[in-house]
This record gives C-alpha cells, sequence and structure tokens, in this order.
C-alpha cells in the first residue's frame, strides 16, 4: 500500500504547480461532497423532520389551547339555563293551579255549608210546625207567628 502512495506521490511531485492546484481542488471539493452525503444531508433531513413535529405539536397545542379557552368560557355560561327557566315556569303554572284547587274547594265548602245551613233551617222549621202540629209546609215566619 505504501509502495502505491509513493508512485502516486512521485507523479504529483512531477506535474506543475498549475496541475497540482486542480488536483488539490478537485480532492478537497470530493472531501466536501463525501462529508455532506455522509453527515450534513442527514442532519439537514432530520432538523427538517424535526421542525415538521414542532409546527404540528405547536398546532395541536393552539387547538388544545382553543378548546380549554372554550371549556373555561363554556363554565361562566350555565348549560341548564333553559331548563331552569322552564322548571321555574312550570313551578309557577302549578302554584297556580294548586291556587285554583284550594279556591274550588273552598266555594264547593261554602256551598255545601249553604245547603247543609239551609236544611237545618229548614229543619227547624219543620220541627217548630211539627210541634205546632202545622207540618213540614210551614216557612220560619209562619211558624213564629203561631
Amino acid at each position: 500500500m505504501s509502495e502505491l502512495i509513493r508512485r502516486y506521490a512521485e507523479r504529483i511531485d512531477a506535474l506543475g504547480v498549475r496541475q497540482r492546484v486542480l488536483i488539490f481542488l478537485f480532492l478537497a471539493l470530493t472531501l466536501v461532497l463525501i462529508a455532506n452525503a455522509a453527515f450534513i444531508d442527514p442532519l439537514r433531513a432530520k432538523h427538517k423532520r424535526l421542525s415538521a413535529e414542532v409546527a404540528q405539536q405547536e398546532k395541536e397545542i393552539a387547538t388544545l389551547q382553543a378548546d380549554l379557552q372554550r371549556l373555561v368560557m363554556g363554565n361562566q355560561v350555565d348549560p341548564d339555563a333553559a331548563n331552569r327557566a322552564r322548571q321555574a315556569v312550570l313551578r309557577e303554572e302549578l302554584r297556580q293551579l294548586n291556587l285554583r284547587i284550594v279556591e274550588e274547594q273552598r266555594k264547593r265548602r261554602r256551598k255545601a255549608s249553604h245547603t247543609t245551613s239551609h236544611a237545618r233551617s229548614k229543619l227547624k222549621v219543620c220541627t217548630v210546625s211539627f210541634k205546632v202540629s202545622v207540618g213540614c209546609a210551614a216557612t220560619p215566619s209562619s211558624a213564629r207567628a203561631q
């Protein structure tokens, strides 16, 4: 191997300065291209891939932040507000119906009370009339007159 290198060195020494510079530039360019292909291109590809991943993650973070903001803002608005309002309206309607029922019951009690008191007064008239032997056909005023 050293014999091969020594022969190439003798051939280069035999060349002129201009040809030596061209060979040096050619070898330097070849070395740069090999280094580029071996080291820089894979790093550049990795950088590009990582940049794309970072951009994707930034988009996901922005989406998550927007979702979080919506959730925070959503908690300030009661999702059951419409149901609570409807419930309040229905409770008020139920209260009104209960009041109507109570009023109807009072009217019936008064009517029943009035009917029983009227029947009691007739019963008293009949009793008074019976004692007087007039019969039940007599009115309270005629019973008193007798």
